[in-house]
């Protein structure tokens, strides 16, 4: 219920679609960041997590062998997923970030999401 609330009241498309997937994929922060369109299969359903965005702004491998892996494409996941993607430009590669560089853009709105609640 508290996770639904905070999606609802997230305040734009892409915000709401970090959340989602945050929540339902339990994808950590830097391998969102680097999440591109090509990571999403909406066919089979399955995101391809094969890297990280580390601090220092650098895509790299993550840490560890069993962090590359697969997780399900849950349907409201995909379903908001496709929405941000019919919403950008056909040439845009990054999901959430428009070049790789870290960013805690998305911490910031989080935090600022939590207190107007």
């Amino acid at each position: 219920e508290e996770v639904k609330t905070l999606i609802e009241n997230a305040q734009s498309l892409r915000f709401k679609a970090f959340l989602t997937v945050a929540f339902l994929t339990g994808m950590r922060t830097g391998e969102q960041l680097a999440l591109t369109w090509e990571d999403i299969d909406f066919n089979e359903k399955k995101i391809v997590i094969n890297k990280s965005l580390n601090e220092l702004g650098s895509i790299t491998t993550p840490k560890n062998k069993p962090s590359v892996r697969e997780v399900d494409l849950l349907e409201p996941v995909g379903k908001i997923l496709k929405e941000l993607k019919e919403s950008e430009p056909a040439n845009r590669k990054f999901v959430f970030i428009s070049i790789p560089k870290r960013t805690t853009m998305f911490q910031r709105k989080f935090r600022s999401l939590l207190k107007a609640l």
